[in-house]
């Protein structure tokens, strides 16, 4: 006897609405009765050829191959292998290092990786040029980017959710804002645009290059490990001409190891630019990090797909243009300040420092010896903590640590503003979007050293031309001469006449009548019974003359004679009334005078 189950489950299709349960029946019990092919015997008799509509044969073709594929529909095509890629290397492997790693040692562990001596300061010749230059209301103009990037663009996005450390719990709302990676180019990109307002006193600055999203990659080996570095530069700045070294090269391998040996080496055999020392003895003193019985790439991952040899990323772009690498800008996204720590952001510094200098110098030396130091410049940028970095790339020999080394000095900690709202628990107020803006707009406490620094960074290896500063010199020297001339002429205009030395009108002498006629004329002034000079006589040929007309010109001197010499002693008593009438007492009739005189003299010159 059937159970109830099975009851229930024969009686299940007539439980159901009568169009399910037909179609229930059709899927169980339904047949597809095909209908034959009939066809009419008039077509029969004519022996034609009939395709059944059903089963027709149609003739076999290769598929339609798209010749192109959309990117809209690229998701659909599936990917090749990886070990397909051309630039897979099945039997050889590298250590990659990349944005993505981490050195757990930091400094130290890249170092090591670089074969470089670290100084924790900025060269000092790098600290005397940090004041020297300053921009017009710089300090208000850079405050003013801050606020444009962080309160008053006009972007608005959805950002992710915030949340503060595990300790406290607590999430905030979903914000719309401007997203993180935007304030820091706004403001990046203003700060930059300020430092080359400067262009009108250097006109090298307009010989540079920006780039933006430059790959870059490079492959050494250090002892026998093979490391690849990999990155995609946000902002780089080109230069026509190197930089220069900060330590100048003049010790070979050879000096290197009898250093090594503690032997004593004079101080002109070693460097004429660092005379202390300073540099070369740290880096004699200096002990890499001892990380036996791990190597030093534990935290790098081994990669088959890399490009062999070295690319700078912008060589593409500028045709038959000689360009070297002066500043690479490393902007970071990290969400929370505290996703790694200042060390760790500090070897990644040092690691893409070292691959731009060892790119270059692969690119300037293909035979691997270095003629002079390869010097690059760095900056990190995260929100508002900025980290400077110069490389100097001293060699390529990356076998052993006896001989050359690198050097890299770092300049850490900088903060363009302090006590940013954040999400870390040291800090008082939350990083929301809200609070952030308040503080910008009315808490803002700018440090105006850290962009003094990003100036120096910006105008280091620009020199003023030699043919400026002599044409500065001469149009400076001739202002001045001009000056002092008008000065000195204006000084005897405008000084008072001395009573001691000027005769009055009645001690002057008329002019005297010449004696003898033309015969006795002479071209000298004829001497006053005092020893005072009288006038001036033109000598006159007498040959060229008749006895008549000689009679006649002399009538006519004798004529002319006289009429000069009265009107010569009239011009000299209106002379003599005009300086009596000068009062050297401070009266409108003195300023009136001197009035009168600067008029003359302006209008002389």
């Amino acid at each position: 006897m059937p159970t109830l189950n099975e009851l229930r489950g024969l009686l299940k299709k007539y439980t159901k609405p009568i169009h399910r349960q037909w179609k229930w029946v059709w899927q169980e019990k339904g047949q597809l009765n095909e209908p034959k092919l009939v066809i009419p015997k008039v077509f029969e008799e004519k022996n034609l050829e009939i395709i059944d509509p059903l089963h027709p044969q149609l003739p076999t073709e290769t598929p339609w191959i798209s010749p192109t594929r959309h990117p809209m529909f690229e998701y659909l095509v599936p990917k090749p292998k990886r070990e397909q890629h051309p630039l897979y290397h099945h039997n050889k492997s590298v250590f990659l290092f990349d944005e993505k790693t981490k050195l757990h040692a930091g400094v130290d562990q890249a170092c090591i990786l670089t074969k470089t001596v670290p100084f924790y300061n900025l060269p000092e010749s790098f600290n005397q040029n940090i004041n020297k230059i300053t921009i017009p209301n710089q300090d208000q103009l850079v405050q003013s980017y801050i606020r444009q990037a962080i309160a008053y663009d006009a972007t608005k996005e959805e950002l992710p959710n915030k949340y503060t450390p595990l300790k406290q719990r607590r999430t905030f709302k979903r914000e719309w804002s401007i997203p993180r990676h935007r304030q820091m180019s706004i403001l990046l990109e203003n700060m930059l645009g300020l430092c080359e307002s400067v262009g009108s006193k250097y006109p090298e600055l307009f010989q540079r290059n920006l780039y933006q999203n430059t790959p870059f990659y490079t492959t050494y080996q250090r002892a026998d490990e093979i490391i690849h570095i990999r990155k995609k530069n946000q902002l780089i700045i080109t230069n026509p001409q190197p930089l220069k070294p900060v330590v100048k090269r003049l010790i070979n391998d050879e000096g290197w190891k009898r250093l090594a040996e503690g032997e004593q080496i004079l101080s002109d055999q070693l460097s004429t630019h660092d005379p202390d020392l300073h540099y070369l003895i740290k880096a004699n003193d200096y002990q890499f990090l001892n990380m036996y019985p791990i190597y030093p790439t534990i935290d790098l991952e081994q990669e088959h797909l890399y490009q062999e040899g070295y690319e700078l990323g912008w060589n593409q772009r500028v045709d038959n243009k000689q360009e070297y690498l002066h500043t690479f800008y490393y902007v970071s996204f990290d969400e929370l300040i505290h996703e790694s720590s200042i060390d760790e952001r500090l070897a990644q510094m040092v690691m893409f420092s070292f691959g731009n200098a060892l790119a270059q110098a692969q690119h300037r030396y293909p035979d691997g010896v270095l003629t002079e130091p390869v010097t690059v410049q760095g900056i990190f940028m995260l929100d508002e903590l900025f980290h400077f970095v110069i490389y100097q790339l001293n060699t390529m020999n990356f076998s052993d640590d006896e001989s050359r080394v690198n050097y890299v000095w770092i300049d850490k900690n900088n903060y363009l503003y302090a006590d940013r709202p954040s999400m870390v628990v040291q800090n008082p107020r939350y990083g929301t979007e809200r609070n952030l803006q308040r503080y910008v707009t009315e808490h803002l406490k700018y440090n105006p050293d850290v962009f003094q620094k990003l100036l120096t960074f910006y105008l280091q290896g620009v020199g003023i031309p030699g043919i400026i500063i002599l044409i500065g010199l001469l149009g400076y020297l001739a202002k001045f001469f001009i000056k002092r001339c008008r000065k000195k002429a204006w000084v005897e205009i405008t000084s008072m006449p001395k009573s001691s030395s000027r005769k009055t009108g009645t001690e002057r002498e008329p002019l005297q009548q010449t004696h003898g006629g033309l015969e006795n004329s002479t071209a000298s002034p004829s001497p006053q019974p005092d020893g005072s000079p009288a006038h001036i006589v033109i000598p006159v040929d007498e040959s060229d003359f008749t006895p008549a007309q000689l009679q006649q010109q002399r009538e006519q001197d004798h004529t002319i004679v006289e009429i000069t010499r009265s009107r010569l002693n009239r011009m000299k008593q209106e002379d003599f009334r005009t300086h009596q009438m000068i009062n050297p007492s401070p009266t409108d009739g003195i300023q009136k005078a001197i009035a009168e005189t600067m008029l003359e003299f302006d209008a002389s010159v």
